[in-house]
């Protein structure tokens, strides 16, 4: 497995290409080109590209961001919790060796980078506080710009803690520190209006897109620009998977169970853990307003459940004999290495499946073009010369002989009934004769059009 490159799926395809065009802007100057998600993440491994190949500038980039992460959590519960002195055994068990968290750091996608951006502006946030020290509200809107421009929805996050300052600059007058944030806020921002000038139009067509209806919470079949999905959850209980997912937290019920059956009576938490709650709450509540049920959109925020989720470490360690702890302790780190090692390989497998075909593809002969669906963005980074058409934007009424196609008819059938992917095929199969050179398992062929 040495060979991951972090290239998987659609998206992360996406923002290597742009990673590139970037590089190219800063040393040419010449643009970049439309790119339909915030820029900072391309903008980051674009720096780092000038002294490494660009994939493993971006996996950099996630990794580097990951180690950071883990070092703020620790701060943070060191803070919180100073009469404490195992919060880094804690940390093991939970973000570290959380599948899905750990997961996030070796691809090339913009979720560790937010993720680290959005706790850096809570731990400026919670330094803030006793001090009133304007470097520190300063860097919080700094930092909360970067997160917003780094994934959207990252700014949801941080709107509770942002708010609490905006109180705190009028009960103490700070007119002007709010001013000279907004303006560094504003600052923070310019990169993205740079490199993309329709931004705004951008963000308005992505809100748009998200469909957000709170119907969706009790729901699990959705009809979307992204097909039929079909979910085997309704929202309500998706929302619940960065606590009680083995794939982030294979002690989740335990925790929950300590923290609400041992808690203090009356619970008096801080400031910083109500707003942490409130944060997560209003994500969630997000999230399960949504059609897509996606795992990688909880990574911004499971940092949060793991500092909320502290307390019942404690109490589990304080109430359950200590070789019963032990065993549960290495039960779970032992649990969440195999759910590891179990996503992982599938996610391997289809990154090999996808650079197998890129290899076969580039041994057959020929100008043709490939006519492909969800595979388009893999294609072109994996080298493929041919004109790659996507069968998503368009329908076509004749396709060309001897042009390739690469489908995934037992994926596609059903999601993509009565869409582009699915006419254009179904067209294909009308007008021509469609020959299956191979089968690459997981429901993926390619075909000649004869």
């Amino acid at each position: 497995m040495l060979d991951f490159d972090g290239l998987y799926g659609q998206d992360s395809y996406e923002y290597y290409r742009f990673t590139k065009a970037v590089h190219h802007f800063i040393a040419t100057g010449e643009y970049p080109g439309a790119f339909f998600w915030p820029v900072n993440y391309p903008l980051v491994g674009a720096f780092f590209s000038f002294v490494l190949p660009t994939a493993w500038a971006l996996q950099l980039v996630s990794f580097g961001a990951f180690i950071l992460t883990l070092i703020l959590l620790k701060k943070l519960l060191d803070a919180e919790f100073p009469e404490q002195k195992n919060a880094g055994l804690y940390l093991l068990i939970t973000a570290v060796l959380s599948p899905y968290f750990f997961r996030a750091s070796l691809l090339e996608m913009s979720d560790m980078l937010a993720t680290l951006f959005v706790l850096l502006a809570i731990y400026l946030w919670k330094a803030y506080q006793p001090t009133l020290k304007k470097q520190y509200a300063f860097l919080f809107a700094l930092t909360a710009a970067l997160a917003f421009l780094t994934r959207y929805v990252a700014l949801l996050v941080l709107i509770p803690f942002g708010f609490q300052l905006l109180v705190l600059f009028w009960k103490e007058k700070q007119a002007k520190t709010f001013l000279i944030s907004v303006v560094i806020f504003v600052l923070a921002c310019l990169p993205q209006f740079i490199l993309q000038t329709d931004s705004v139009q951008e963000y308005t067509n992505q809100l748009v897109i998200l469909d957000w209806n709170i119907v969706h919470f009790f729901q699990s079949q959705f009809v979307t620009h992204n097909g039929q999905l079909n979910h085997p959850y309704i929202n309500l209980m998706y929302v619940f998977a960065p606590v009680f997912h083995p794939g982030y937290l294979a002690s989740g019920i335990g925790l929950v169970f300590f923290l609400f059956r041992y808690r203090s009576k009356p619970a008096t938490p801080s400031l910083f853990m109500r707003l942490l709650l409130v944060s997560t709450v209003l994500y969630l509540f997000f999230l399960g307003g949504i059609p897509t049920q996606n795992m990688r959109f909880f990574i911004p925020i499971f940092p949060l459940v793991v500092l909320l989720l502290y307390k019942g470490y404690l109490l589990a360690q304080e109430k359950l004999p200590k070789p019963f702890f032990l065993i549960l302790y290495l039960g779970a780190a032992l649990g969440q290495i195999t759910y590891f090692s179990i996503s992982f390989s599938k996610l391997y497998a289809r990154h090999h499946l996808e650079k197998s075909m890129a290899t076969f593809i580039k041994d057959i002969p020929g100008e043709q073009p490939v006519y492909s669906f969800a595979v388009e963005g893999m294609l072109q980074t994996r080298g493929i010369e041919r004109p790659v058409k996507s069968l998503y934007y368009e329908q076509y009424n004749q396709f060309e002989t001897d042009a390739l196609v690469v489908f995934n008819l037992e994926q596609f059938q059903d999601q993509w009934k009565g869409q582009n992917p699915m006419l254009n095929w179904n067209q294909m199969q009308k007008t021509h004769s469609v020959q299956e050179l191979k089968d690459f398992g997981q429901g993926w062929k390619i075909y000649r059009i004869e």
